[in-house]
């Protein structure tokens, strides 16, 4: 013990490197554990094996996430016909996309799609953005106006904040 320590500390003063433990595989350290010789080719041929159990098993779970397409239905049987027409899903109408934002006004500026009135009830939905309210104020060119005719560019007073190109809706009923 004494001598290890002597020379250990006589070969860092002569500039000697420790020596590097030799990583073993997990299958020559099993097999070292057994007390069993394994040859090289035996080695290799297990990790062969092993590399192809795993790419089955990634190849096995990406085929079942792709096997169902979303939105398509399961079966065929449960398919509607093309000729049955399908109700309205929601009772919200495309208005218009917002382009601009002023935060100390609290105003949104967007290009009209359909008639617009004060006291009309609008969905204002985006990235981070969702909330309804009617419409209280809506100018053009700092003008209060009561209706907004299609292709309008207007200002709509909103009570939240917004970002260009959140999309607002107006309600059918």
């Amino acid at each position: 013990m004494v001598f290890r320590k002597i020379f250990r500390a006589l070969g860092r003063v002569l500039g000697f490197k420790k020596r590097k433990k030799r990583r073993v595989s997990r299958v020559r350290k099993h097999a070292r554990r057994r007390r069993r010789p394994v040859s090289r080719r035996r080695t290799r041929h297990l990790r062969h094996l092993h590399r192809r159990k795993i790419l089955r098993r990634n190849k096995r779970a990406v085929r079942h996430k792709t096997r169902r397409r979303p939105g398509k239905p399961a079966h065929r049987a449960t398919r509607p016909s093309k000729t049955a027409k399908r109700p309205a899903k929601t009772p919200w109408v495309p208005a218009g996309e917002i382009s601009h934002y002023f935060p100390k006004v609290k105003a949104a500026v967007f290009k009209c799609r359909v008639p617009l009135a004060i006291g009309d009830a609008v969905w204002i939905k985006g990235k981070n953005t969702n909330f309804r309210q009617t419409v209280g104020s809506m100018q053009i060119d700092r003008k209060p106006i009561e209706r907004a005719s299609k292709g309008q560019e207007i200002g709509l007073e909103v009570f939240q904040d917004v970002r260009p190109g959140d999309q607002v809706f107006l309600t059918r009923i």
